[in-house]
């Protein structure tokens, strides 16, 4: 059973990296990568035998801050920067077309993004900080001098 394990660890992601080494190999100046599939291997051997009673956090940054393993890191931090998948931007576009629809097509792009980031990071609607929110902006708004074209009360 154990031999079996290891030589799943000596294949798991083998492939994957000769791929990603080529599809790369332009972006990847600074890396010498003769040696990136034989520091993959001794990385894989020394989290397995090292490292598995650490966070899969704990365990990277311990990894990224030091010396040894230098090209391969630099390949996975290359290959940290892409998202695994799109889901962040599509919700992105979900909430972009309730934002701005026919009725405020006049948006410009500075209000399309404050109106965007209040839906995403603003408080729930009904609780209490919303609450306090709407009643301060009615205040502001109350407060304001009239705009050219609207009736005095």
């Amino acid at each position: 059973m154990a031999r079996k394990k290891k030589e799943n660890l000596y294949e798991f992601g083998k492939e994957d990296m000769s791929l990603i080494l080529q599809h790369f190999a332009a972006v990847l100046k600074n890396v010498d990568c003769t040696e990136v599939l034989g520091e993959w291997l001794q990385l894989k051997l020394y989290v397995s035998s090292h490292m598995q009673h650490l966070t899969a956090e704990r365990c990277w940054s311990t990894l990224s801050t030091g010396k040894a393993f230098a090209n391969v890191i630099k390949v996975i931090n290359l290959l940290r920067v892409f998202p695994v998948s799109n889901a962040i931007l599509e919700r992105c576009f979900s909430t972009m077309t309730k934002v701005k629809t026919d009725w405020r097509n006049r948006l410009g792009e500075e209000e399309v993004e404050c109106l965007i980031r209040i839906k995403k990071e603003g408080p729930p609607p009904g609780s209490d900080a919303a609450k306090m929110l709407i009643k301060a902006a009615t205040e502001r708004f109350l407060k304001a001098k009239p705009r050219r074209g609207e009736m005095k009360q």
